[in-house]
């Protein structure tokens, strides 16, 4: 768009992306597992990325995968276990997960 204006495009090819660099991201989660022992998802991501020669927009793929285990959990990706935590794409997006405030607790 011109200066100043946002604009979105739609992901075309979501499902291969879904099924190639997020199946490729789970088998390396279970490597680095084994060698490293548990880290944070965004230092296995990184890692990741660093490993293999990713897009542009595989490697936002990625991100937008860790921004939503980080709305999922309320926590930064930095702290979410590689090992305790199961993040999977299909749950996150907020969809199927809504927070209702307790009226008075400062929220409501």
């Amino acid at each position: 768009g011109k200066d100043g204006e946002l604009s979105a495009t739609l992901l075309e090819d979501e499902d291969r992306l879904k099924s190639d660099i997020w199946g490729r991201f789970l088998t390396f989660k279970k490597e680095l597992l084994n060698a490293l022992g548990d880290v944070s998802y965004a230092d296995a991501i990184d890692r990741f990325m660093k490993d293999n020669k990713l897009s542009t927009v595989e490697e936002q793929y990625l991100n937008m995968f860790l921004e939503g285990g980080e709305t999922e959990y309320a926590g930064d990706s930095n702290m979410l276990s590689l090992q305790d935590v199961s993040l999977d794409l299909d749950d996150l997006g907020g969809v199927k997960t809504h927070y209702m405030a307790v009226p008075g607790a400062g929220f409501g």
